[in-house]
C-alpha cells in the first residue's frame, strides 16, 4: 500500500487507487510489496514472475479465467495463513483481500440500489393509490352534501334537546308535545266532593282488546294519559313508589300537590341534559286530599296547571269547547252529573262517524268519601243508554225546527 493511501485513510482514495491499479497490465503491483528487492525481483525476472504466478500467466487483469483467478487465490491464501515469510505472498494475499472487498463492495451497493429504486417505486404507487381513494371519498361526501342539504338545514336544531334554534326553540321538547296531541282524548272535571276523568281506549284491530288509559296511582289519586303508553307506565310506576315511600315513613297519603310539583320537575330534568329524550305523555291527574279534589295537568316540558276541568290528547279541542261552557256549574255536581258531563265531552272527540261505546270508554272517580273507581263495559252501559236517550231528545228537537223553518217558507212562497 502506498504512503498517500495509508496517510489519507480516506474511502475515496482507496476507491480511486483500486480502480487505477486494476488498469495495470500486471495483476501483481509493484506496490504490494514491502521491499525494493522483491520488487525488482519480481519485475525484472519474467522466470520467477511466472512461478509466484504457478504457471498462470496473469498479465490481463480481467480475465476471461476465472478458473485462474481462483487458483491464484487459493495459493496465496493457503501460504500467507502458513505463516510464509516472503513479503511476496503476504503482499498478494492482501491485495486479494481488497479486491474481494471491493467486489463485495459493489455488489451490495448494487443490490442496495436495486432495492432502494424498488421501495421508491412501491411508494409512489401507494401515494398515488392513496390521493386516488381521497379524491374519491371527497367526491361522495360532496355528493352528499348536495343531496342532503335541505335535511341538513331542517335537522340541525333538532338532534339535541339542549340545542336551540335561532328562534330559541327546543325542538325536541315541542316534538314530545306533539306526541301528546296525537294520543287518544282524556278529559277531567272536579267538583267540591268528587274528581272524575275520562279517557277514550284505543284498539289496534277488531280482534285485539284497548290499551288502558286510565291509570290507578293510589286509592286516592288516578291519572288519565294522552302519548306515549310506555312513558306514561313509568312515570305511573314512579308515582307509586313515591306514594308507597311517603305512606311507610309519615303513615299518611301524599298530598297531591307536592307529588305532581316532584313529577313536574321529573319532567324538566330531561330538557336539561342530553342523556335521555323528554317524556312523550301529558297527565290529567285526579286526586284527593285534606284540601278537597284536585286536578292537574302535566306537559313534557315540565309545566304543570291546575283546572276545574280541562281535556288533552287528539281532536280534544271540542271536548275543551264543551267544558268551557259548563266549569262555572260543576263546584255544585253530584257524582252521577260529572259522568254525564264526562261523557259529553268524550263524544265530540270521537272522529267520523264513531260512537262512544263501553268497550272505548272508561270512567274514574275518587272523592272524599269514595276510593277509586274505574268504570268500564257493562258498569258504564247505564250511563251510555242515557247519554243516547239524550242524544235523540235533542235530534227529535232539530227535526222539529226544520219542519217549523220548512213550513214558513210554504207559506211565504204561497203568499
Amino acid at each position: 500500500m502506498n504512503r498517500d493511501y495509508r496517510e489519507r485513510g480516506s474511502h475515496a482514495v482507496e476507491r480511486e487507487e483500486y480502480e487505477s491499479r486494476r488498469s495495470s497490465s500486471y495483476y501483481c503491483y509493484e506496490d504490494d510489496f514491502a521491499n525494493d528487492d522483491t520488487k525488482t525481483f519480481l519485475l525484472n525476472d519474467p522466470s520467477q514472475r511466472q512461478e509466484a504466478c504457478n504457471g498462470y500467466s496473469c498479465n490481463e487483469t480481467n480475465s476471461d479465467s476465472h478458473d485462474i483467478q481462483q487458483a491464484h487465490r487459493r495459493k496465496y491464501s493457503s501460504q500467507a495463513r502458513e505463516g510464509s515469510n516472503n513479503s511476496m505472498y503476504r503482499s498478494i494475499y492482501h491485495r486479494q483481500q481488497q479486491h474481494e472487498y471491493y467486489q463485495d463492495d459493489e455488489a451490495q451497493f448494487s443490490y442496495f440500489s436495486n432495492k432502494n429504486s424498488a421501495i421508491t417505486i412501491a411508494s409512489y404507487v401507494l401515494l398515488l393509490s392513496i390521493v386516488a381513494f381521497g379524491y374519491l371519498i371527497k367526491e361522495m361526501i360532496q355528493e352528499y352534501d348536495n343531496v342532503s342539504s335541505i335535511d341538513q338545514a331542517v335537522n340541525q336544531y333538532d338532534t339535541d334537546v339542549t340545542v336551540w334554534s335561532p328562534e330559541g326553540r327546543l325542538l325536541q321538547v315541542e316534538y314530545a308535545m306533539e306526541s301528546v296531541k296525537q294520543g287518544s282524548a282524556c278529559v277531567g272535571l272536579r267538583s267540591s266532593s268528587y274528581a272524575v276523568l275520562g279517557a277514550l281506549k284505543r284498539s289496534v284491530s277488531e280482534l285485539s282488546s284497548h290499551q288502558k288509559k286510565i291509570l290507578e296511582i293510589d286509592n286516592h289519586m288516578a291519572i288519565g294519559i294522552a302519548g306515549l303508553t310506555a312513558d306514561a307506565r313509568t312515570l305511573a310506576k314512579w308515582m307509586r313508589n313515591e306514594c308507597l315511600n311517603h305512606k311507610y315513613v309519615y303513615g299518611t297519603p301524599i298530598s297531591a300537590s307536592r307529588l305532581v310539583t316532584d313529577l313536574a320537575d321529573r319532567h324538566q330534568r330531561t330538557t336539561q341534559t342530553y342523556v335521555r329524550r323528554p317524556y312523550g305523555v301529558g297527565l290529567l291527574v285526579a286526586s284527593v286530599d285534606k284540601t278537597g279534589p284536585h286536578l292537574h295537568q302535566t306537559c313534557p316540558s315540565g309545566n304543570v296547571y291546575e283546572y276545574y276541568a280541562s281535556a288533552i290528547g287528539a281532536r280534544s279541542q271540542s271536548g275543551r269547547t264543551y267544558l268551557e261552557k259548563i266549569y262555572q256549574e260543576l263546584d255544585n255536581m253530584n257524582r252521577d252529573d260529572l259522568i254525564m258531563h264526562a261523557l259529553r265531552a268524550l263524544s265530540g272527540c270521537i272522529s267520523g262517524d264513531g260512537e262512544l261505546t263501553k268497550e272505548n270508554a272508561s270512567i274514574a272517580i275518587v272523592g272524599k268519601d269514595e276510593d277509586y273507581t274505574l268504570l268500564e263495559g257493562d258498569e258504564l252501559k247505564p250511563y251510555l243508554d242515557r247519554l243516547e236517550l239524550e242524544a235523540g231528545d235533542k235530534d227529535e228537537e232539530v227535526e222539529d225546527v226544520e219542519e217549523e223553518e220548512d213550513d214558513s217558507s210554504d207559506d211565504a212562497m204561497d203568499v
